[in-house]
Parts: C-alpha cells; structure tokens; sequence
C-alpha cells in the first residue's frame, strides 16, 4: 500500500522499517571503516560491541524518523548534516555526529578541517543589560558558547560597564547557528 502526501508517494511502514535497517548497516560500515582507520578512540575500544549496537540501531530510527528517508527534500539541504549530497551522504554525516557527541572519535578526526562541521558559524545571543549578538566560529554549540564566554574574558571590565551602565552579570541568552538566521529577532 502507497501513501500519497500532498500530491507525493510516502512510504509504507513497511518500507520505512526496511529503511530503518538499510541505516543500521549503513552506519555499522562507517562506523567500522572509522575502527579500521584508527578514528575511534582507542580507550573506548573496549566499549561493548553490543552498546555500539544499540547505538546504531536507536541512530537509524532517529535517523528515519527525522529525515524521513528519500521522501526527505535533500535540495533544500541540512544544514546540520553539512548540507549532504543524498541520503547516503545524510546518514553517514549523521552517524559522524552520533559518534561525536559519544565522545568515540579521535580529537584529530574531530578537528580535521575536512569535517563538515569545520567552522560552522553560530551566533550567540549574550546578555549584557541589553542583548547583543557575537558571531563565532565552533563545531558545535557548546564550542560556540565556550568562544562568547572566551570573547568576554577579553572584554575589560571597564569597557562593559562604559557600555552596559555598570553591569557587572554575563549571560549567554541563547546560540544558534548562522544558516538559521530566522531565529534573529
């Protein structure tokens, strides 16, 4: 049976349950040419297989649920995933920063300015009696809150306070990054 959506074919489950497992090897390749290439750190080699395979297995159903497969419009790109070619080119972009935010990834793999989050722009809205916004270069949004904080350390407290009537408080009100421009007020 074949969903129409708007005019467009959507999957079945039945489909989308077998693209579910299509990502599971997909991403269980990647993931075993980053071991092959020495990208996985190796203190976390000791990490049950069976813990990499929940991973994968629980990746490919966020992987599926979100981007919904090839009924995804990968023209319009995402920028999240580094603006990905097609689907292949999405899941491994994807599993690249599952592995990241498990910390099973060498820091000269993460810093290696092929990665496709290599300089991603972030704003970051930072609260000093009014709010101003500071662009930052960082891989991440945590990264990008790290540079505001590292940005304000270089402030002189004398030229805030000039600036912000005497405030002495630093708060970073909310980062986003630059390709989502619609969340500047």
């Amino acid at each position: 049976m074949t969903i129409l959506t708007h005019g467009k074919e959507r999957l079945t489950q039945e489909q989308r349950d077998a693209l579910v497992q299509e990502n599971i090897a997909e991403m269980g390749m990647f993931i075993g040419a980053l071991i092959r290439e020495g990208q996985f750190l190796k203190s976390d080699l000791d990490v049950p297989s069976l813990e990499v395979s929940k991973h994968i297995m629980s990746w490919a159903k966020e992987f599926e649920d979100k981007y919904q497969g090839p009924d995804f419009d990968y023209g319009k790109g995402i920028p999240e995933l580094g603006d990905p070619a097609g689907y292949l080119d999405a899941i491994d972009n994807f599993t690249d920063l599952k592995m990241r935010e498990a910390g099973w990834l060498t820091e000269e793999y993460i810093n290696d300015e092929e990665r496709f989050w290599h300089d991603m722009e972030y704003y970051v809205d930072i609260e000093f009696r009014v709010t101003r916004t500071i662009k930052v270069k960082a891989f991440s949004k945590a990264e990008a809150n790290a540079q505001a904080e590292a940005w304000w350390e270089q402030v002189s407290l004398a030229e805030a306070a000039e600036k912000a009537d005497g405030v002495e408080d630093f708060f970073i009100k909310d980062s986003f990054r630059v390709d989502d421009a619609s969340r500047m007020y």
